[in-house]
């Protein structure tokens, strides 16, 4: 789920799909939590934003952008995960098998 904004009144913000809110999602329908992330930081959302805006420039917009993102990427493991300012939440869910209704 793409994210890309502050998080505001955690764990309570529900409303743009926080890592909070797919959590209290999955859980309200049945789902099981497999793995749930806010992956990226505040110079993740900075960086893709200027990608975005790098790729728009005629003949060398392309390149610049992936060499920026991947030297970002290269320099900044250790940043990745965060829930202050997530550039999106990822989530594995499982839905249990007796909640599975099958007519066939």
């Amino acid at each position: 789920m793409p994210f890309l904004y502050w998080v505001h009144e955690a764990p309570y913000d529900f409303y743009r799909y926080t890592r909070f809110a797919v959590e209290c999602m999955a859980k309200d329908v049945g789902f099981q939590i497999e793995e749930l992330h806010s992956v990226g930081s505040g110079s993740a959302v900075l960086i893709d934003v200027a990608g975005k805006l790098l790729q728009r420039l005629p003949l060398v917009g392309g390149v610049t952008a992936r060499l920026l993102q991947n030297g970002w990427l290269s320099c900044a493991k250790s940043l990745m995960e965060t829930d202050s300012i997530p550039l999106f939440v990822a989530a594995v869910l499982r839905r249990p098998r007796h909640s599975v209704n099958r007519t066939d």
